[in-house]
């Protein structure tokens, strides 16, 4: 047991990298404040999302649905996020030499693993558990069994989700594909798991005439998501229903850690083998200049890590869902008027709230880990090699932003001037994102990981950066409030929060080519 203890505290200590704050210049209080704020903000957000909920179907007279849309949210939330990680941390991870050679049982090296991925998924699953239940509470009594269950509830729902994707994971091991197609797969795969989620949310939202529309889309997520649903009634009386909600939890869940115990050392075995290209073929080399080189060699480590792909991609591609959800809803809700001149200044704020939540360049520097060195080597300028980060960070969002438009346009009849701030004001949050991101990366750039989630999913850079491109969304969000209150919604008000936007860009492109650069040239992996 004190193996399992130290190994875990080792895997937290390693995670927010507290000996090297302690010996470094900077503060822990001061990465602490940063970590508390972005959870903060995080919750924050929870609450808004829940208490949006919460009021429409208090307004529809079902506030029970509260608890199973939370529950299932945090349910599906925690498999999209884990699916990606299992794989990279329990069958291939970089420590796995290093923890082979200690004097430790594996038994208690595979527990402190998943323990140690529970308790982050304990951490984000608290993000929408907490103002699931403090909404459920404001619209609906509750009894003592329910407050009894609230911990219990907590507990148990991430079990099933790590069990499934841990299980996937494993399975997805066996299959004989050359690495690069792993890859491909390991990215097609979650981004269709989210796409064909949201597709059925759709036929949920667009079936049945009597029923409306969020009545439908809560019965949507119980049926989808049928533990939460479970753990739901339970909670609200239904003893059987929640019995078998702890079954069909911990049950697979001892079943999984069984199975990795007993396969822990053959499968990260199997997955150190690598391929041998026997039909090598030498090649005429060819030239091409330092950018096209950086932004080529880029490119490359950018589509290798599934992990990266599919964590980044996910602000763009929620961009174009929420749009398509906001033409069916305006379809729907013929009591109100849409006109193009009220939906363009709708569309702009989702567009600059979608496209700032994540950016490639947050860990764009971190992600070289013991390379970096070979890429301060290079024959080239500071300015090329963060060309070549940031155009990745565009190469993957103006896409979207473009189909995005080009859709407002033929499905929502907005005029072409109304089209066009819509593409110029959130094509500069991202740069603005993206010159933030990077400059926040050459603050706290991490290169010792074992895997690629250590930096693209745990680091502070990604959560300080998320953090600032959200306050500027709420900024650019609140600005554009205020003028339409003052002058309407005309050309004047489109003007000034593109100027605003611009000084975002500006300001934060003035910060990485000076101060960014000096921070690159004293970093030393």
């Amino acid at each position: 047991m004190s193996e399992f203890w130290l190994l875990l505290k080792a895997n937290f200590i390693n995670t927010l990298k507290i000996n090297k704050r302690l010996k470094g210049n900077r503060s822990p209080i001061v990465a602490f404040i940063l970590v508390l704020i972005g959870f903060s903000v995080f919750l924050g957000l929870g609450f808004l999302y829940m208490f949006m909920f919460g009021e429409l179907f208090n307004e529809l007279g079902t506030p029970e649905m509260i608890l199973i849309v939370g529950i299932s949210l945090g349910f599906i939330l925690i498999i999209v996020m884990t699916v990606t990680v299992a794989n990279s941390y329990l069958f291939r991870s970089r420590d796995f030499d290093l923890l082979m050679s200690l004097p430790v049982p594996t038994s208690a090296i595979v527990a402190s693993k998943i323990a140690h991925m529970l308790l982050l998924n304990y951490l984000l699953f608290f993000v929408l558990y907490c103002p699931t239940i403090v909404v459920y509470l404001v619209y609906n009594e509750a009894g003592l069994i329910f407050y009894l269950l609230i911990l219990p509830t907590f507990f148990l729902i991430p079990l099933l989700p790590i069990t499934v994707s841990g299980l996937l994971s494993y399975l997805f091991g066996f299959i004989p594909l050359k690495e690069k197609y792993k890859t491909f797969f390991k990215i097609i795969l979650p981004i269709a798991f989210i796409l064909l989620y949201f597709f059925g949310q759709f036929l949920s939202i667009g079936s049945g005439a009597d029923d409306d529309s969020f009545v439908n889309f809560g019965k949507f997520f119980g049926k989808f998501n049928y533990p939460g649903i479970l753990a739901a009634n339970g909670m609200t009386g239904s003893i059987l229903e929640y019995l078998l909600f702890v079954a069909i939890s911990v049950i697979p869940f001892v079943g999984f850690i069984y199975l990795i115990a007993v396969n822990y050392l053959k499968t990260n075995n199997r997955s150190l083998r690598s391929d041998i290209n026997k039909k090598f073929v030498l090649k005429e080399m060819k030239g091409a200049s330092q950018t096209r080189a950086l932004i080529g060699k880029e490119l490359r480590r950018y589509f290798s890590s599934s992990i990266y792909v599919v964590n980044t991609i996910v602000s763009p591609l929620m961009s174009f869902i929420l749009l398509i959800m906001f033409i069916i809803f305006k379809n729907r809700m013929t009591e109100f008027d849409f006109k193009p001149e009220v939906v363009a200044p709708m569309l702009i704020a989702v567009f600059i709230f979608s496209l700032s939540l994540t950016s490639t360049t947050s860990s764009s520097i971190s992600i070289e880990g013991k390379q970096f060195w070979i890429l301060k080597s290079l024959p080239c300028s500071e300015n090329k090699v963060f060309f070549a980060k940031i155009f990745v960070n565009l190469f993957i969002t103006v896409p979207f932003l473009v189909v995005d438009v080009i859709i407002a346009i033929v499905a929502l009849k907005i005029s072409v001037l109304h089209a066009l701030f819509a593409f110029l004001i959130p094509l500069l949050l991202l740069l603005f994102t993206s010159f933030t991101g990077l400059y926040v990366n050459l603050l706290f750039p991490r290169f010792d990981y074992e895997n690629d989630t250590k930096v693209v999913k745990q680091s502070i850079s990604v959560l300080v950066s998320m953090v600032c491109g959200i306050i500027a969304t709420a900024l650019l969000v609140g600005l554009g409030y205020l003028l339409i209150r003052e002058f309407g919604n005309n050309i004047i008000v489109y003007l000034l929060t593109t100027l605003a936007t611009a000084i975002l860009a500006l300001a934060s492109f003035l910060l990485l080519r000076f101060s960014g650069t000096k921070l690159y040239q004293n970093i030393n992996s």
